[in-house]
């Protein structure tokens, strides 16, 4: 009998529709849509961010600057995200949101200390900051379909992002790219041309470089982003060299004492508690003048940190010098806190600069009971006068030293631990000190002022149009509130540009740290232990240097926002390319 042909049936194999959950080729595709999917490609970047920013070494037990080389290609993921020729539906673009979310998350973990109520405040900024990698994804891939090359357009529109996100809102720019690169002197000296933003621009461009050194793109436009990229780092380093050759012979400075107080923060009140500090300081700031007297050094300046000096100073419509009507009966008051610094400064044989609020009284209130206005303050002494000059903030912290629209709506601060909104300065003050060197103007700002690159640069460049260029930057702050995070280390890198893109040396006295002294070429001189009283005395070296950064601003970064915009409008004419 004849066998009929066996039939062969095809075995069919576990595919991803038909595998069981637990089966090898189920959990490998598994993984490897998770490895291609925005949130994890966003999600590598931040994490190399946040390793290349100053703290994160801190964080991990290394020395300080051992991981800022990461920042030349932390951003290198996002990048690749921008050349996925796939499109990204409304899930891929919410994915991309919250990985660039995430690197803000991890980078400023510090906003959750300060009270009970800033851990709600910290996703929320976090998400609102996470808009800007979103936009510079979005932006990018659209400038890619019009036709624009990647190399060059990303650092643009990078740049153009970063410069709206240290304006909007009064501005933010900690944890930015630049950052990463304050450890390393030679490669900042741009930053006198061009602000952190041009920073910034290199390690975007050497990122996107190195994403397409590794796809298969066309040849000539790999090799083109290669060595023009190539190219503008070595100008710039030997930029850097020049700048840093060209710094003229240490000049006669004046030798300052920064007195750095360990006051923690809380908000338990506490009568005793501001006497307290003021105790501690003025053992720690006669500590101070004891051991310079055994060096033999002359201090020509003491600085205290912002609002370490508890005692307010109060003013009568701005005036340092009330008349004896002055209504409420402060006159006997003020003068009798005037005399107290007044014997200080003799004590000390030299001024004090130290944080203090300022309570202004306004004689056209029409009330003898009116509220003060307060204002955050620095203020010099003086052995005859007590105070000779003071400077009010004039960028403040919205959520910190004031509610957004509380000003109409006063019932805001009922939602907050404040009782009331700091006022606003009026402008930048050089105060000027008789120094060994000579009569030198100092110019103060408080806080996060040095965080945000146009504030300090604003102020030098009035102070210079007003004839009265300052020769040493101040900057006094209290970041007990961060108790020793990373946040440290964040605000002391930006104090490091901005004595870069000015070229003048900048003094910083930080309650609970980091007090630090910078050169006019970005260079920490000394820098205080976190968490801990600490002296500093040193001096503070004068650069004579001219910035033109300060003289024409954030000319570059605009120039690249102008740049952006027409990037999504634009379409450019793509060349043939045979590989």
């Amino acid at each position: 009998m004849a066998e009929f042909p066996r039939r062969a049936y095809p075995v069919r194999m576990p595919t991803d529709e038909t595998a069981t959950a637990d089966s090898p080729s189920h959990v490998a595709s598994r993984w490897r849509r998770f490895g291609r999917s925005p949130f994890t490609i966003m999600a590598a970047g931040s994490l190399l961010l946040w390793l290349a920013q100053p703290g994160s070494d801190y964080t991990l037990g290394l020395p300080r600057g051992s991981l800022g080389w990461l920042g030349w290609i932390a951003l290198a993921p996002w990048v690749w995200l921008i050349l996925a020729h796939e499109g990204l539906n409304r899930r891929g673009w919410t994915q991309v949101w919250l990985g660039g979310s995430l690197y803000w998350l991890i980078a400023l973990h510090w906003i959750r200390l300060p009270h009970p109520l800033t851990p709600i405040g910290w996703p929320l900024l976090a998400g609102y900051l996470g808009v800007y990698p979103l936009l510079f994804v979005m932006i990018a891939r659209r400038a890619l379909r019009n036709g624009a090359p990647l190399w060059i357009a990303a650092p643009v529109i990078w740049i153009g992002c970063e410069w709206v996100q240290a304006h909007l809102f009064t501005g933010f720019a900690l944890g930015l790219p630049s950052l990463t690169q304050a450890p390393y002197p030679v490669v900042i000296q741009i930053s006198d041309l061009l602000g952190a933003y041009g920073v910034s621009f290199l390690l975007v461009m050497t990122a996107t470089a190195a994403v397409f050194a590794l796809r298969r793109e066309c040849r000539i436009r790999r090799t083109a982003a290669v060595l023009i990229t190539l190219s503008l780092v070595a100008a710039s380093l030997l930029y850097g060299h020049s700048r840093l050759a060209d710094q003229p012979a240490a000049q006669p400075g004046p030798t300052i004492a920064i007195v750095q107080s360990d006051a923690l923060a809380t908000w338990d009140p506490d009568p005793n508690r501001s006497q307290q500090i003021m105790d501690s300081l003025l053992a720690l700031t006669r500590r101070a003048a004891s051991e310079a007297e055994q060096k033999g050094q002359q201090v020509d300046l003491y600085l205290w940190p912002e609002s370490m000096c508890r005692v307010p100073l109060v003013t009568l419509d701005n005036q340092l010098r009330p008349p004896a009507d002055m209504p409420g009966g402060y006159a006997s008051a003020v003068k009798s806190y005037q005399d107290w610094l007044g014997g200080m400064t003799r004590e000390l044989g030299a001024p004090l600069l130290l944080g203090v609020d300022r309570y202004d009284v306004r004689r056209d209130s029409g009330q003898e009971d009116a509220e003060p206005t307060i204002y955050n303050a620095a203020a010099l002494t003086d052995a005859e006068r007590g105070v000779a000059a003071f400077y009010d903030k004039t960028h403040r912290v919205p959520f910190g030293e004031y509610i957004p629209l509380a000003k109409n709506m006063p019932a805001l601060y009922y939602l907050t631990p404040m009782p009331g909104g700091l006022g606003e300065g009026a402008g930048p003050v050089a105060m000027t000190v008789d120094t060994e060197a000579g009569p030198l103007r100092f110019a103060p700002s408080i806080c996060y002022e040095s965080v945000v690159p146009h504030v300090i640069r604003r102020h030098v460049h009035q102070l210079i149009d007003q004839g009265e260029a300052p020769d040493v930057l101040v900057n006094v702050t209290n970041d007990a509130w961060f108790w020793g995070a990373s946040e440290l280390d964040m605000h002391l890198a930006c104090g490091v540009f901005r004595a870069v893109e000015n070229r003048r040396p900048l003094v910083i006295a930080a309650n609970t740290g980091l007090s630090a002294v910078v050169d006019g070429s970005g260079r920490l001189l000394c820098v205080s232990n976190r968490m801990s009283e600490d002296i500093l005395i040193t001096q503070a070296p004068l650069d004579s240097r001219d910035s033109f950064y300060t003289s024409h601003g954030d000319w570059f970064a605009l120039g690249c926002l102008v740049v952006s915009i027409g990037l999504i409008f634009v379409r450019l004419p793509q060349a043939a390319c045979h590989r």
